[in-house]
């Protein structure tokens, strides 16, 4: 089985030809491209192995006011997933490196997207 999945990911990789692919994981919208990291390509075609032990942990732990940093958050996937998890109860701040900015910045401020703060720039740089 596990063959037949890889085999369909990379026939689904390879019709995409570089396009985005918009999916809902973890209650969250997302716009990925998959064929630029392994994170991407797990959120897209199988999200239920996204970090499994790692997210349930963060549902197990995270309650009341609290203040989730994602630093280097990539894609968002973890930021996203927080912020689906707590709603208003919670904030999420997310930054990533440069050459991902565009990409986490559009997955908050899409319509319909959860409610959290993306700040741009290094980890360093913010305080």
């Amino acid at each position: 089985t596990a063959r037949l999945v890889e085999a369909q990911k990379q026939e689904a990789l390879g019709r995409l030809a570089g396009r985005p692919v918009d999916v809902v994981a973890f209650g969250a919208r997302m716009r990925l491209y998959p064929q630029r990291s392994t994170a991407e390509k797990r959120l897209a075609f199988t999200p239920q192995y996204f970090d499994p032990r790692e997210r349930a942990l963060l549902a197990q732990r995270l309650t009341g006011d609290f203040v989730f940093l994602d630093i280097g958050a990539s894609c968002g996937g973890y930021a996203l997933f927080v912020a689906a998890l707590v709603g208003v109860w919670g904030g999420v701040v997310s930054t990533s490196r440069p050459a991902d900015t565009s990409r986490a910045e559009l997955q908050f401020l899409a319509p319909g997207t959860l409610a959290g703060s993306y700040l741009q720039g290094a980890a360093k740089e913010l305080q």
